[in-house]
């Protein structure tokens, strides 16, 4: 009879194990799965990857990266050069999604010209059928073999050109100076290299001519010092590409444009594996959720009691703790706040830090936790990451400080998120020059210079939108050079500054400003 119940329970215990295993799996499943929601959701962009069916080439696959917007939006077909491919376009393709524009691209060879015309026309058709494209604003861009290949496209389908046409670094194509569109003419911008070792200048120059003489609007953008493979650049550049595209598609156009997603909240996207957790907990038999008691107490009760008391007065010291701590880090900084928290919450090795930025007056009222911060990781950027070294005065003054420039109101709590973005692009840089060339590419690749927005956006409105003006530009340049190491100020004269170590002298520049012109600085 023992054996028989003792089988009994066997068998039920294997099928409660199972049972547990199994919604045990479904818990992880509905929590990955809210994961997954919850981080589409704060993705700004829809990437497609999708196959395109063509006449001679099968179905080919292509991506296409769309603004989540509410309208049909202009579209980019980017053509890439023999430097690229299909699997690494992607971040050219986001530089025009970043302001609004759809853009896409199709697997192809840059050299296979019949190919390519079969691919790209297949793309085209598929693009002219979606929702989310606006069918009245189209745009080719091509680079390099890229721009080749478009372009021997355009002249032998001459009936349906695109509202806009880009070329970077292409060069002479035979035919061209019989081109003619009756209707419609796009506007073309022309972007070469100076230094360009595969398409010579002279042959831009020609098309551009060759393209007037058809009646085309025609913008040629010479890069002085530039080879063909514009390496470190690139982004730079079909940034300001994309914004001319974007300017000349869109009349009304505002910079950036792309929408801020509407992001699901982190708890609501995680409710049903914790409804399912309750349900599983409630629907289990009573039996499996009591817990298993001993029939003797080995331990005299007195120890059991002191045991217990001493856990009670631990648990309720950590909580204490972290409960003071988190109320004190969130209070305003005051000067009893600021007292407090130089005792239990600054360490010895940034004290000074805290202590220059808790007296400032105008940081009155700031959370402490900012302040904190802010100290930490000043001094941990400076003194044990930067690869140089800046005296004391120095780096109170120019470093630490968050005041940009005189008659600024002063923005705090920017260095965090500019750090995090900008160290990893020069972390091997030698010197503040060579950090300072990283920095102010970093911020063209990502802000736009737009003389007519808000003038007096501060630093962290400029950064999540995305557009500046020339001043504010300089501004958040400052605040960048700061996040990293490097001292910097606005000199009398309104430029960005640095300290080299011996001297002070003007910042780099962007290699091309921005919008309208997209005039090109001689650097």
């Amino acid at each position: 009879m023992n054996t028989v119940f003792a089988g009994v329970r066997s068998e039920e215990s294997a099928r409660r194990q199972f049972h547990d295993s199994v919604s045990f799996t479904i818990m992880l499943i509905l929590l990955l799965m809210g994961g997954l929601v919850w981080c589409r959701s704060r993705d700004s962009f829809l990437r497609l990857w999708i196959h395109v069916p063509t006449k001679d080439h099968g179905d080919i696959p292509a991506i296409c990266i769309v603004p989540k917007a509410a309208r049909p939006v202009p579209v980019i077909l980017y053509a890439y050069g023999e430097d690229e491919d299909f699997f690494t376009c992607g971040p050219v393709l986001q530089q025009f999604a970043e302001l609004g524009l759809a853009a896409a691209a199709v697997d192809y060879m840059p050299t296979d010209r019949v190919a390519f015309a079969d691919k790209f026309g297949a793309l085209i058709s598929y693009v002219a059928h979606q929702p989310w494209a606006d069918p009245d604003a189209i745009g080719w861009v091509g680079s390099s073999f890229g721009a080749q290949q478009s372009l021997q496209y355009l002249l032998e389908n001459s009936a349906a050109p695109p509202n806009v046409y880009v070329r970077m670094n292409g060069g002479w194509v035979p035919g061209i100076e019989k081109l003619r569109l009756a209707d419609h003419r796009p506007k073309v911008l022309l972007v070469h290299s100076a230094l360009d070792e595969v398409f010579s200048k002279s042959d831009c120059e020609r098309l551009a001519d060759a393209f007037r003489d058809s009646s085309i609007p025609t913008t040629l953008v010479v890069l002085n010092g530039q080879p063909h493979k514009t390496g470190q650049f690139r982004l730079q550049i079909f940034r300001a590409i994309a914004e001319w595209c974007k300017k000349t598609l869109e009349l009304s156009h505002n910079f950036p444009a792309s929408p801020h997603p509407n992001v699901i909240p982190l708890w609501l996207c995680l409710a049903p594996s914790v409804l399912w957790c309750v349900f599983w907990w409630h629907c289990r038999p009573a039996n499996s959720r009591s817990p298993i008691r001993s029939s003797q107490n080995s331990k005299p009760t007195g120890i059991v009691r002191l045991q217990n008391g001493i856990s009670v007065t631990v648990v309720a010291a950590v909580t204490v703790t972290i409960v003071a701590n988190f109320v004190l880090q969130n209070a305003p900084l005051s000067t009893r706040s600021a007292c407090l928290a130089r005792y239990f919450l600054a360490n010895r090795t940034w004290i000074a830090e805290f202590d220059d930025l808790s007296r400032r007056p105008e940081l009155t009222g700031v959370s402490l936790k900012t302040v904190l911060d802010e100290s930490q990781l000043a001094h941990y950027n400076t003194y044990e990451l930067a690869n140089w070294r800046i005296d004391e005065d120095k780096y109170f003054r120019y470093v630490l400080s968050p005041v940009l420039d005189d008659g600024f109101d002063v923005q705090f709590g920017w260095r965090r998120e500019l750090w995090e973005y900008l160290y990893p692009r020069i972390k091997f840089e030698q010197s503040t020059r060579e950090c300072a060339v990283g920095v102010v590419r970093a911020l063209r690749e990502r802000i736009t210079i737009d003389s007519t927005s808000d003038a007096s956006d501060g630093v962290d409105q400029v950064w999540r939108n995305g557009v500046a003006t020339l001043k504010n530009f300089k501004r958040i340049y400052i605040a960048a050079l700061r996040s990293v190491g490097i001292p910097a100020r606005i000199s009398f004269e309104g430029n960005a500054e640095l300290w080299t170590g011996t001297v002070w002298e003007e910042a780099p520049l962007p290699l091309i400003m921005g919008i309208p012109e997209l005039a090109q600085l001689n650097r």
